[in-house]
C-alpha cells in the first residue's frame, strides 16, 4: 500500500472571510463569543467551510482575533478564497499580540493558536519550543486539538525530544474526544506499530473512525487497507467506496487510486476515459505518478486521444521530479521524434538520468546509444556495462543486447554459451527477437548442439506474434 504518513504540524484548518481592522477585542468580549467560535470551528473541522466562514466573517468583523487568524490561514491556503500570502502574513502579525494576551489568561483555545502560529511562523518567529509548550497548556486543559499536534510534535520530534510513546498517549487523548486528525494519526502508529504494537485491526478501527467523520486521508487509507484485506475482509467495492469519498475532497493520492482502478477495471469496469480523467486531477495537484500515468494514456491513445505533446509534458512533469520511468519514456520521444524534434542529446540526457537511478529499460536504451555511437561517441565497453545492469535486472531487451555482443564478440571475447543463456532468458519471458535469435542459434547449433524441432518451436512463439523474421525463418525452416 501507498506509505501512510504524520500528518504535518498545521494545526487548523482555514475559511473565508472580510472585515476591517479594529481596535483589539476586550478578553471579556471574546468569552462572551467563545461559544459562536467553536461552532466556527467545529464547522471548520467538518470541512462545512460554507457554514463555517459565515461565522468567522461575523465574529473576525467584531474584531475577534482567533477569528481573524482562521481567515487568513485560509487566505495563506487559497481554500475557498482567492490566495494571498502577503495579506495573511499581515493579519498574523497585527492579531498575534492579542492571541497571546488571550492565551496568557488561560483560554484553551488561544493557547492551541499560539501554538500553531509559533510552529508555522504565522505572526511569531518559528519556535519549535514554544510551540510544544503552548500546546501542552492547551492540552492539559483537555483541548482535542492541541492534544493531537503536541502528540505529532512528538512523533515528529518537534520542539520536543522524540517519543513514540508519549505521542501516541496524547493522540490518543484527542482520538477518544472524536478528533478525527488524532484518529487518524493514531492509525497510522498503529499500521506501523509505532510506539504502540503494530495492528492492523486497530489501524482499520481508528481510520475507520477518522474516514466516517469525512477526514480524506482516513477515508483514503482506508480504502487502501480494503484493497489489501489488510486488517479486514478484501473488498474492492469498500475500497472504491472510500477512495472516491476522499477523491471528491481533491486528495491525489486517492485520485489516482481511482485511476489505477478504471484502467485496470478493479471494483469498477473498465473505463479508460474515467481512468484518464481522475489521473488527470491527481497530476493536477502533483502526484507524480499520476502524471506519468496521464502521459501513457495521452502516448497510447487511451481514454484520451492520442496527443504526443500533452503526453511529453506530462512525462515531463514527472521527470523533472525524478521518476525514472518518465525520463525514460521522455528519452524514448526526443530519441524518435515524437511531440518534439529528434534530439540525441536530450535523449542521453534523460536516459541517463533513468539508468542511474536503477531503470533497466532506461539503462538498455543507453547502452544501445554507446554501442552505435548515437549522440554519444561510440563506446562498447560502457555499452556492455549498461546492458550488463539491464540484464541483471531481468529486463529482456537488455538480456537480447548483451546476448548479441556475446554472439558478436563486440566489447568483449566471443562466448557462445553466454550469448545463448541470455537469449534464453529473454525469449522465455515473451521476447520476440530472442525467441527468434534463440531459434536461429538452435537451427545452426551455435552455442547448442543443434536441434531443428527446438529452433522451430522458438521461431513459432515469435512468428505468432507477427515477428516477420521469424516467420521467415520458419518458412525456410519447412522448405528444407
Amino acid at each position: 500500500m501507498k506509505k501512510l504518513r504524520l500528518l504535518g504540524l498545521l494545526g487548523v484548518l482555514i475559511t473565508r472571510m472580510s472585515f476591517a481592522a479594529e481596535a483589539p477585542q476586550s478578553f471579556k468580549s471574546y468569552l462572551a463569543q467563545k461559544k459562536h467560535l467553536d461552532e466556527g470551528i467545529s464547522l471548520a473541522l467538518h470541512h462545512q467551510s460554507k457554514e463555517a466562514l459565515k461565522v468567522f466573517e461575523e465574529l473576525g468583523g467584531k474584531s475577534n482575533p482567533v477569528a481573524q487568524y482562521y481567515f487568513a490561514a485560509y487566505l495563506e491556503r487559497g481554500t475557498g478564497i482567492r490566495k494571498d500570502r502577503p495579506r495573511a502574513r499581515k493579519i498574523y502579525r497585527e492579531v498575534a499580540t492579542a492571541i497571546g494576551a488571550f492565551a496568557v489568561k488561560g483560554d484553551a483555545v488561544s493557547q492551541y493558536t499560539v501554538g500553531s502560529m509559533y510552529a508555522n511562523e504565522q505572526g511569531f518567529k518559528r519556535n519549535a519550543a514554544k510551540s510544544a509548550m503552548w500546546y501542552r497548556k492547551a492540552a492539559d486543559q483537555g483541548y482535542a486539538a492541541a492534544q493531537c499536534d503536541l502528540g505529532l510534535q512528538y512523533a515528529n520530534g518537534f520542539g520536543v525530544r522524540k517519543n513514540y510513546g508519549k505521542a501516541v498517549t496524547w493522540l490518543r487523548k484527542a482520538a477518544e474526544q472524536d478528533y478525527a486528525k488524532a484518529q487518524y494519526s493514531l492509525g497510522v502508529m498503529y499500521a506501523y506499530g509505532t510506539g504502540v504494537k503494530q495492528s492492523d485491526v486497530e489501524a482499520v478501527k481508528w481510520f475507520r473512525k477518522a474516514a466516517e467523520q469525512g477526514y480524506a486521508d482516513a477515508q483514503y487509507n482506508l480504502s487502501v487497507l480494503y484493497s489489501k484485506g489488510t486488517g479486514l475482509e478484501q473488498s474492492d467495492t469498500e475500497a472504491i467506496k472510500w477512495a472516491r469519498k476522499a477523491a471528491e475532497q481533491n486528495l491525489a493520492g486517492a485520485q489516482g487510486f481511482l485511476g489505477e482502478s478504471y484502467e485496470k477495471g478493479i471494483g469498477v469496469a473498465v473505463n479508460y476515459s474515467e481512468a484518464a480523467k481522475w489521473y488527470g486531477k491527481a497530476a493536477l495537484h502533483g502526484d507524480t505518478l499520476s502524471q506519468f500515468l496521464l502521459g501513457q494514456m495521452y502516448y497510447q491513445g487511451r481514454g484520451v486521444k492520442k496527443n504526443y505533446a500533452e503526453a511529453m509534458k506530462w512525462y515531463r512533469k514527472a521527470a523533472e521530479h525524478g521518476y525514472a520511468a518518465a525520463q525514460t519514456y521522455l528519452g524514448v520521444m526526443y530519441a524518435n521524434g515524437e511531440g518534439t524534434a529528434k534530439n540525441e542529446k536530450e535523449a542521453l540526457k534523460w536516459y541517463s538520468k533513468a539508468a542511474n537511478l536503477g531503470d533497466a529499460s532506461a539503462q538498455n536504451n543507453l547502452g544501445f546509444l554507446y554501442k552505435n555511437g548515437t549522440g554519444v561517441p561510440q563506446n562498447y565497453a560502457t555499452a556492455l556495462e549498461w546492458f550488463n545492469k539491464s540484464a541483471d535486472q531481468g529486463f529482456y531487451g537488455g538480456q537480447n543486447n548483451l546476448a548479441i555482443m556475446y554472439l558478436d564478440g563486440t566489447g568483449i571475447k566471443k562466448d557462445y554459451n553466454e550469448a545463448v543463456k541470455w537469449f534464453r532468458k529473454a525469449a522465455e519471458q515473451g521476447y520476440d527477437k530472442a525467441q527468434n535469435n534463440l531459434g536461429i542459434m538452435y537451427a545452426k547449433g551455435t552455442g547448442v548442439k543443434q536441434d531443428y524441432e527446438e529452433a522451430i518451436k522458438w521461431f513459432k512463439k515469435a512468428a505468432a506474434q507477427g515477428f516477420v523474421e521469424a516467420q521467415r525463418n520458419l518458412q525456410a525452416m519447412h522448405a528444407e
